[in-house]
Order: C-alpha cells, then sequence, then structure tokens
C-alpha cells in the first residue's frame, strides 16, 4: 500500500485475502509486501476461512478486572472494619 493513501485495518485485511486468493504468491511473499508477520498472515487466513468476511473485524478483549479481589472497596472495607483514619491511606503501608 501507499503511505499516502488512508485505508482502513479492514481495507488492509481484505486486500491481503484478496491477493492471497488472486496470487499463487507464497504466504511469506505476502506477508512482507503487506508489512505483517508470518503469524498475523496465517491467522486472518484462518479466520476468513471459517468465518468469512466477519473474521477479519477487528476482536476486542475483555476488560480486565476493575474490581478489588475481595469485592470491597478499600475505603468500604475499613468502615466495615473500623479502621483509623491512618489506615484509610490505602494502598500505601498500613500504620501498624
Amino acid at each position: 500500500m501507499l503511505p499516502w493513501i488512508n485505508a482502513t485495518p479492514l481495507d488492509q485485511r481484505r486486500a491481503f485475502i484478496a491477493a492471497y486468493l488472486a496470487s499463487d504468491d507464497s504466504i511469506a511473499d505476502l506477508a512482507t509486501r503487506f508489512r505483517v508477520s508470518r503469524k498475523t498472515a496465517h491467522k486472518f487466513i484462518n479466520r476468513y476461512e471459517l468465518f468469512g468476511d466477519a473474521g477479519l473485524h477487528a476482536r476486542f478483549r475483555k476488560k480486565a478486572q476493575v474490581e478489588p479481589p475481595n469485592g470491597f472497596e478499600p475505603l468500604t472495607c475499613c468502615l466495615r472494619n473500623s479502621c483509623s483514619a491512618a489506615e484509610l491511606r490505602w494502598p500505601a503501608r498500613l500504620a501498624l
């Protein structure tokens, strides 16, 4: 692709798959031409073969856990346990 042409990642993936289906070039040559790794090229080809055009859309990962592992916010936990004001400076060291 030419650097001054604006293309979305989905357009570039579709162009990669079109080149893969139309040519007899190796996947390594296509990966070099489209500036992706061979692993990524295989990933796009496998997703296209399994899901068709829908497999080329971006996939998002699940968000990381936002809550503390015990399920309570630090202030709520300290208030339930009636902690002193010095101990409310979580996650700094607790006053002993």
